[in-house]
């Protein structure tokens, strides 16, 4: 146990779960960014599953090396008291929709890098749903609700910045934002700063996941 001899409050620690050492070293690693205390450490999901539940833990990121955990991610979802993440290996737009109707709290892919999994962690902690932005084009074209809720601060985004934000959250580079609305990427950033001081976000990741979670994608 990883915070083995220390006081530590369930609500604030996770389980992590992975066949692959590294992952899980890299899984670990991120957590630790974000605040979370390492309970345990678990090779396939279905231990993860099972340590979680044994543990108290309040959340359980596990890593999907095949269908077949993907399989056991969905069975057990729903019975689950910890918050899920899930990270995939492969991502089909069914399965993704299966989890997030099954009450997952976070989608990735198993390749994503520590600090986006640590912000999207973070996100996962402060109660709102965190999707990659590499995965959020694969569930919908969303784009930016009208009328939608005002941004945090009460700033509520521009018609530019909105443009900005779907764009971000299919995944597109600053210079491909650029490009679609003839800006220029000096410009693109302008408006990434003044979205994620509206939003109260620090990176892509999680202006995405906020966004979400305020209703101004859909």
């Amino acid at each position: 146990m990883d915070g083995e001899g220390a006081i530590i409050d369930l609500g604030s620690t996770a389980v992590v779960a992975d066949r692959m050492p590294l992952a899980l070293a890299g899984i670990a690693a991120a957590l630790r960014l974000a605040g979370v205390t390492i309970l345990e450490r678990c090779v396939g999901v279905g231990a993860g599953f099972d340590a979680a539940r044994r543990l108290g833990a309040g959340y359980l990121v596990a890593g999907a090396a095949d269908d077949t955990e993907t399989e056991v991610l969905l069975r057990r979802l729903p019975a689950s008291d910890a918050r899920v993440i899930a990270l995939l290996s492969r991502v089909e737009r069914p399965t993704l929709v299966a989890l997030l109707d099954a009450g997952v709290s976070g989608l990735a892919l198993r390749s994503v890098a520590v600090e986006d999994l640590a912000s999207m962690t973070r996100s996962v902690v402060a109660g709102e749903r965190a999707v990659a932005p590499a995965l959020v084009s694969l569930l919908a074209g969303f784009q930016v609700s009208v009328g939608a809720p005002e941004a945090a601060g009460g700033s509520p985004l521009t018609a530019k910045e909105q443009q900005v934000l779907a764009r971000l959250a299919r995944g597109e580079s600053n210079a491909a934002i650029a490009e679609a609305l003839y800006i220029s990427p000096a410009t693109v950033k302008s408006h990434l700063t003044s979205i994620y001081a509206k939003l109260d976000v620090r990176t892509r990741t999680e202006a995405t996941s906020r966004a979400l979670a305020l209703g101004l994608l859909r």
